[in-house]
């Protein structure tokens, strides 16, 4: 059913690039002053932990192209 791929694309695109970087944007808000990026809660490496192109996280891989998951979050 080409309406529920749709569908399907649009979810895993919306929840984990478009409000990943939601959430990516805010913390380098608030953690990255004046270009010094300060620690995370529990110290992680919250730049490339939360970037969609490291996480790679992926809901529906069968749906995608082997080069939308190799370029994932990256085209943004």
């Amino acid at each position: 059913n080409k309406d529920l791929i749709k569908a399907m694309r649009h979810y895993d695109y919306t929840v984990n690039i478009k409000w990943v970087m939601a959430h990516y944007n805010t913390a380098n808000h608030y953690l990255n002053i004046n270009g010094k990026t300060a620690e995370a809660t529990g110290g992680s490496e919250w730049v490339k932990y939360m970037h969609p192109k490291y996480q790679k996280r992926i809901f529906f891989p069968d749906l995608w192209t082997d080069n939308e998951i190799e370029t994932w979050g990256t085209n943004l």
